[in-house]
């Protein structure tokens, strides 16, 4: 009951920060907030994933948990001086209204076509780094090259230090060249990054070639995080964003949850090589797309 409380309010609260960042930003500001987003969501990862432990090592669970209540202050009192979204539409004031509309409207605002493009290329962006995160640390440990926890202690943080520096990288660059080029760039730098472990599996158990893996292919999928998360604020009709980046994250959650599930399973069959290369080439997808919606020099606004 009280994992399912938790689940159930952070889910809101997930629908609320979204819509909010998505009107309250700027079209030139979304990069960077995006950016910024993440920033904060890597952080809150790292606290209560590491800072939990090392505090439960020294006093009751029961502490640990009222600390992690109070840090929820903090986001409390941004929100008291946060300013409101000037939205030039009314909100929705029914259920249906809130429900339906929204769909019908980024159907229409997009055509039938076009609509069916972008929530394709959505579950499609993301998916060959999903399926490597899904077995890289199976990988790296008793499934392939036999890494010992120790070893992966310390390139494991990097590997979190990779992350917040690429998705800052990627705010940055994104407010020069904008949301379109970068999901290019973007992509393309992700297979690279995928193709370090197509090396890694090739030459076998090697420390510095793991560590450069690991950080490559984190900080490039940061990157492509943060023109992802803007890139889905684009998409977003002012006034009705909370349903449409609902709906729009949620298939992005289909493809990192559910689709890459049997990806042990493939990674078994096929053999490390030939999964990772497979990883590589389902990044492809994606780009094969983006002409039809996000072409290299269309103005970017949407919403």
């Amino acid at each position: 009951m009280a994992a399912f409380v938790v689940a159930f309010f952070s889910a809101s609260q997930d629908i609320v920060v979204d819509a909010y960042r998505t009107d309250v930003l700027l079209e030139p500001e979304r990069g960077a907030g995006a950016s910024l987003f993440l920033l904060g969501y890597r952080a809150a990862i790292l606290v209560a994933g590491a800072l939990t432990f090392e505090l439960a090592g020294w006093m009751p669970w029961r502490s640990v948990y009222l600390i992690m209540a109070l840090l929820m202050a903090i986001g409390l009192v941004a929100s008291l001086f946060a300013p409101e979204p000037t939205v030039q539409v009314q909100p929705p004031q029914t259920l249906r209204e809130s429900v339906v509309l929204p769909f019908q409207e980024f159907f229409q605002r997009n055509g039938s076509g076009q609509a069916v493009l972008i929530l394709l290329f959505i579950i499609l962006y993301k998916l060959g780094d999903s399926l490597l995160r899904n077995v890289a640390t199976p990988f790296l440990l008793n499934k392939g090259l036999n890494f010992s926890p120790g070893e992966l202690a310390q390139p494991k943080a990097l590997a979190i230090v990779a992350v917040i520096v690429g998705t800052l990288a990627g705010g940055a660059i994104m407010t020069k060249i904008g949301v379109n080029r970068s999901l290019w760039i973007f992509a393309v730098l992700q297979v690279i990054g995928n193709l370090t472990y197509v090396l890694l599996a090739i030459v076998g158990k090697n420390y510095l070639l793991m560590v450069f893996a690991l950080n490559a292919e984190n900080f490039t999928s940061g990157m492509e995080a943060a023109a992802f998360v803007a890139f889905l604020m684009s998409l977003c009709n002012a006034g009705l964003s909370a349903t449409q980046y609902a709906l729009l994250s949620s298939l992005s959650a289909f493809s990192r949850d559910i689709l890459v599930a049997p990806a042990g399973q493939w990674a078994e069959a096929m053999g490390w090589t030939l999964f990772f290369i497979l990883t590589a080439v389902l990044a492809l997808p994606g780009l094969v797309l983006l002409p039809f919606f996000a072409p290299w020099n269309e103005p970017e606004s949407r919403g």
